[in-house]
């Protein structure tokens, strides 16, 4: 893949970002941010398709969900307080790892993070618990056994390098 390519498709992104603001600007139209993001997201994930780069597969998609899920928000479609739509920032950027793994299959990776990124906005949306809950039962989980985790790492890769230099 060549470098010009990649700024021409680049290019193009720019151009017609900057036509639809010049628009937005000169004849009123009503174009939000979330729509900016989308085609811009739009935009990018086009560009990787086109180049056939992987790499821009993942922040084109997640762009384009992510301006989509505050779209959603902003027109009432998702009814929620701002504190519980996180799960869909994790929902998006599962599916943006799994689209990059159906774009270049070969090259896994994508794929168990986006699945286990997807699994854990599903539960937080959909737990009986709800996520405070869980997210507090973490925090205080974290905050008494975290500093017993880390002295015992610290003390085992000590241990570790000590018999190496033997």
């Amino acid at each position: 893949m060549s470098h010009r390519r990649h700024s021409g498709v680049f290019g193009w992104v720019l151009l017609i970002l900057g036509i639809v603001l010049i628009l937005n600007h000169w004849y009123r139209w009503h174009i939000e941010w979330t729509t900016i993001l989308m085609i811009l997201g739009a935009g990018i994930f086009l560009a990787g398709v086109i180049t056939k780069d992987r790499g821009a597969v993942f922040p084109g998609t997640f762009f384009f969900l992510l301006g989509l899920f505050f779209y959603f928000k902003e027109h009432h479609i998702f009814i929620a307080p701002w504190w519980d739509f996180w799960p869909f920032i994790l929902m998006a950027l599962g599916i943006a790892f799994v689209v990059q793994f159906l774009f270049d299959p070969l090259r896994k990776g994508g794929l168990v993070p986006g699945v286990i990124l997807i699994a854990i906005a599903f539960w937080f949306l959909f737990s009986p618990w709800g996520w405070e809950n869980i997210v507090f039962g973490i925090a205080w989980f974290g905050n008494v056994w975290f500093p017993a985790l880390m002295i015992i790492c610290g003390i085992y890769i000590i241990i570790q390098s000590v018999k190496r230099h033997q």
